[in-house]
């Protein structure tokens, strides 16, 4: 499959063409564009203007011209809150129950405004206790999801999952050793992304500190009292913080430079550690961090972040084997200035199969179309227990009516009235045995039809569900309300926001599904622009699916 990964960097726009096969990664091209201030807002939050300007950057290289192909981004790690939270008990149906009460009264925002994710953390630097378990939650808020599926739509009719830029730096630990533990530090231009992990991927730690190379720049400039494009020019040319007795005044004027502007991030790195040892992260000594971006090269930097923290956490700094990771992927090594394209490359990498499952995703649009199957599921099994009982009735009656005599018909009669109607199964009160034996046996027969129905092979009401979940676009918002299958018809009621997403719902259907009649359409109050409509439809064959 074709991708088009984007990476919007403050000082750079960047793109990267891959082909992915399961596995398999081949870099095919790449691409950068000038970033300008307006393309931004908040926290490094991409304006309509920098998606427009991608836009045109894509067609005027001619990468637009494949519609087959993906193109997909990161939503900015700035927005992503993280929360540890230490729970009694280690049950995970207790922890998920009363989690989202804990991390709500921890945020800035109701929790319907947020998409949550959470990880009990277990193995390797966490502190055991066997009657505690140690919580990680995420969470990103929802509207700012909203808005990058939106911006991604205009790339294609249904956008691909999304994660968080810092998130997708866990899959770059298939370029190290097989660590227990290992950190990475991504310097770019106007911030760092610090992110802690275990071998197998699971997260630790996290965090954005916005300190990157444009503040050791404008350290350089104030020292040197010289102008931006000077100092961004000796900060690529001569940065470095090796200095002797024997270096020329100017160098030792840069290096002290660059020491406090490096000095203001090891505090708030610092801080960082401590907080995580606090929430029950316990640090292997000596703990790998491995650099990241092109500012990890300036000479020295590795040597003295180890050097500030040697006595408190016994940190091993060294920059990243990328040379390593271009042998793993084909194609990564023919570009010029490779390491530039850093987050990328991690996007690219976690849509392998060995990463894609470590990603944690908060894409939204599939999240009511979700609701709605499980919803259908559980009233299967509320199917299922009404033929259990059915099976059940006729036979207990059968015993009783020969055991007990007539005196005690009564009484035994108002139990069983009573029991049927707790199962939705009412019958005149002076109906005769015989009637009430034929009723059951009809309702016995039915339920076993829809029980039948339910058994996964190539045409049970769940499997066409789900062939109709999935050639229906994600970008499309539907509501089913009514699901009925017949031994040769499927019967679908569903909401949606409008005429057009109305059309666009039965022209997916009609790919996938045979004899398509559509009903009228009725406007509904669930919703802005709510349009009701039903669906009539063939039902497969067996084995046709």
């Amino acid at each position: 499959m074709k991708w088009i990964f984007l990476d919007f960097g403050s000082y750079e726009i960047k793109a990267l063409r891959c082909a992915i096969d399961g596995q398999r990664i081949v870099v095919e091209d790449a691409a950068k564009f000038e970033s300008r201030p307006e393309y931004f807002e908040g926290l490094n939050l991409p304006t309509q203007p920098a998606w427009n300007a991608v836009s045109v950057g894509l067609s005027e290289l001619g990468w637009s011209m494949d519609d087959q192909a993906a193109v997909a981004t990161n939503l900015p790690g700035s927005y992503l809150e993280s929360r540890y939270l230490q729970f009694p008990f280690v049950s995970e149906k207790k922890i998920e129950k009363v989690l989202p009460l804990e991390v709500e009264s921890t945020l800035p925002f109701d929790l319907e405004e947020v998409i949550l994710k959470s990880k009990i953390l277990k193995g390797d630097a966490i502190k055991k206790n066997p009657k505690h378990a140690l919580v990680l939650a995420l969470t990103y808020r929802r509207e700012l999801v909203k808005r990058y599926e939106q911006a991604l739509r205009n790339f294609q009719l249904s956008p691909p999952p999304i994660s968080i830029d810092i998130l997708s730096l866990t899959s770059l630990r298939q370029g190290v050793g097989a660590f227990p533990v290992v950190g990475f530090l991504h310097i770019g231009h106007q911030k760092t992304e610090w992110i802690l992990i275990q071998r197998s991927g699971d997260l630790l730690g996290l965090r954005t500190f916005w300190w990157g190379a444009s503040q050791m720049q404008d350290a350089l400039r104030q020292a040197l009292e010289v102008d931006e494009a000077r100092a961004r020019q000796l900060f690529v040319e001569e940065a470095s913080f090796n200095v002797s007795t024997d270096s020329q005044a100017v160098h030792i004027r840069m290096t002290d430079a660059l020491e406090d502007s490096l000095t203001e991030f090891m505090n708030e790195f610092r801080q960082s550690l401590k907080a995580l040892e606090q929430a029950g992260i316990d640090y292997p000594r000596p703990l790998p961090i491995f650099l990241l971006g092109r500012a990890s090269r300036v000479p020295g930097l590795a040597t003295r972040i180890e050097e500030r923290f040697k006595s408190e956490y016994d940190l091993s700094v060294t920059e990243y084997p990328w040379m390593q990771l271009e042998k793993q992927v084909p194609g990564l090594s023919s570009l010029d200035d490779s390491m530039a394209f850093v987050p990328c490359l991690a996007q690219a990498l976690s849509q392998t199969r060995i990463h894609r499952s470590k990603i944690l995703n908060f894409s939204e649009s599939s999240f009511q179309f979700q609701q709605n199957i499980k919803k259908i599921r559980a009233q299967s099994i509320s199917i299922l227990k009404k033929l259990a009982i059915l099976m059940l009735i006729p036979a207990i009656y059968m015993i009783l009516s020969f055991v007990y005599h007539k005196k005690e018909y009564t009484s035994l009669n108002d139990q069983l009235q009573n029991l049927l109607k707790r199962n939705q199964l009412e019958f005149d009160a002076n109906m005769p045995p015989s009637d009430i034996l034929k009723r059951l046996r009809e309702e016995l027969i039915g339920f076993r039809r829809k029980a039948d129905q339910l058994k996964e092979d190539d045409t049970s009401p769940l499997l066409i569900l789900t062939d109709l979940s999935r050639a229906i676009p994600e970008s499309l918002k539907v509501d089913i309300r009514d699901f009925n299958v017949t031994d040769t018809k499927v019967f679908v009621k569903a909401l949606t926001d409008s005429d057009a997403s109305r059309e666009k719902i039965i022209e997916a259907t009609q790919r996938v599904f045979n004899g398509l009649k559509s009903g009228a359409t009725e406007a509904c109050s669930d919703y802005d622009g709510c349009r009701s409509f039903s669906l009539e439809f063939d039902r497969p064959e067996q084995g046709v699916r």
